[in-house]
């Protein structure tokens, strides 16, 4: 990832684009040692942990939808 904020504002936007999907499969607490390290502040790591919050929540609901026999409901419909 990159610090640098040069280049037209559409270079900046595909550059976030490409680096942000690039970044979708770093653990967390790597994304929030880079904001921290990049001066991104508090509100970058804030939203990693909210956002990491929200995929505990989604795995937990769809782990008890799977146990509950939710998968071969699917299947069959």
């Amino acid at each position: 990832m990159t610090k640098s904020t040069g280049g037209s504002p559409r270079c900046r936007l595909d550059r976030c684009s490409t680096e942000g999907r690039a970044l979708r499969d770093f653990p967390y607490g790597t994304l929030q040692a880079m904001a921290r390290h990049l001066g991104l502040g508090f509100s970058a790591i804030t939203l990693s942990k909210e956002t990491l919050a929200g995929e505990k929540r989604t795995d937990k609901k769809l782990t008890k939808i799977a146990a509950e026999g939710g998968n071969q409901a699917a299947t069959l419909q």
